[in-house]
């Protein structure tokens, strides 16, 4: 995956390949909110997390949040 212009989000770069409207076959998917934690577990053990995807200070700084709250809210669900 290469973003196009790095100025623009990701919906308006994948938009602008498009000239009317998005295909049928590219959708936003939304979690609820009660699979999330194991949804991050299970993309960290497939490799994806945020220290893959942007890589550089910004992308471990941001994994390493994500990986905290995980654990924290493991440790919770625990006592």
């Amino acid at each position: 995956m290469c973003q196009g212009d790095t100025d623009l989000s990701f919906m308006e770069n994948l938009g602008s390949m498009f000239a009317d409207h998005m295909p049928d076959y590219v959708m936003k998917i939304e979690v609820p909110m009660l699979f999330r934690n194991a949804g991050l577990r299970d993309l960290h053990r497939m490799n994806i997390n945020h220290a893959t995807i942007y890589p550089g200070l910004d992308g471990l700084a941001q994994f390493v949040k994500t990986g905290m709250t995980l654990e924290w809210e493991t440790f919770l669900d625990q006592i």
